[in-house]
């Protein structure tokens, strides 16, 4: 299970490269994008008895790594 999940964020990290480049320069914007993702993949390893406010945090993140991938890709335009 746990190779099947790296397998399918990694597909997804390629993907979303291969669609939204990621201009230089963006220290802060990249370590940003780390942070996020890395806060996501804590909280798919987290306990499930959270009363549904772990898969709401994990939207929000998910949308919060979206939100700072569009500001990358529009950058410098």
């Amino acid at each position: 299970m746990n190779k099947l999940r790296f397998g399918l964020v990694l597909l997804t990290l390629v993907t979303v490269a291969g669609v939204m480049p990621v201009r230089a320069n963006q220290p802060e914007m990249q370590a940003a994008l780390a942070s996020l993702r890395s806060a996501k993949g804590h909280l798919e390893r987290a306990m499930h008895d959270k009363g549904g406010y772990r898969v709401k945090a994990m939207e929000q993140i998910d949308n919060a790594i979206h939100s700072v991938e569009r500001g990358m890709a529009v950058s410098g335009q």
